[in-house]
């Protein structure tokens, strides 16, 4: 979402103990300035061909994809002030095959019938969850990856 590398505050209307009215800023979700754009790297080998004047054609379509620092919305403690943050995390991979056949059966002046189909397979791996152990031996979510959380007192403005 836009502006996820800053923090951003909201206006809370209010009053003080003597009921005069308020308007406080309180911080409303955590930015993070390290974000990045995801990374994806991808080949691509494909043949194409076609026999007897075209009437048996069709391709195959190899592909590698690993996408990586994929955007994760991560939620977080509640003792953090804030419900989640945007981070970079984890890597994948996609893999597969496409292949493609087409065959003119009947090919004349007034009447053509063709058949045709394909096929996919594609397999996809997870590469790195962000997971580290942790001091106990347990997999805990992003070990000491979470940027500290401190956070100021709201301020007040008085109207």
């Amino acid at each position: 979402p836009p502006y996820s590398s800053v923090d951003q505050y909201n206006y809370v209307r209010s009053s003080d103990a003597n009921g005069v009215p308020v308007t406080n800023i309180q911080p409303a979700t955590k930015g993070n300035p390290d974000i990045t754009w995801e990374l994806a790297e991808q080949y691509n080998v494909a043949l194409e061909f076609g026999f007897l004047k075209n009437s048996l054609s069709g391709s195959i379509d190899l592909y590698d994809k690993t996408t990586k620092n994929q955007l994760f919305n991560l939620p977080l403690p509640s003792s953090a002030g804030f419900s989640n943050q945007w981070i970079n995390l984890g890597e994948v991979q996609n893999r597969g095959i496409e292949i493609q056949l087409e065959a003119n059966v009947i090919q004349s002046k007034d009447v053509s019938f063709s058949v045709g189909g394909n096929i996919s397979i594609n397999r996809n791996k997870i590469l790195d969850l962000g997971r580290e152990p942790d001091e106990f031996g347990r997999i805990g979510f992003l070990g000491n990856r979470v940027n500290d959380f401190s956070l100021s007192t709201p301020a007040n403005i008085f109207l």
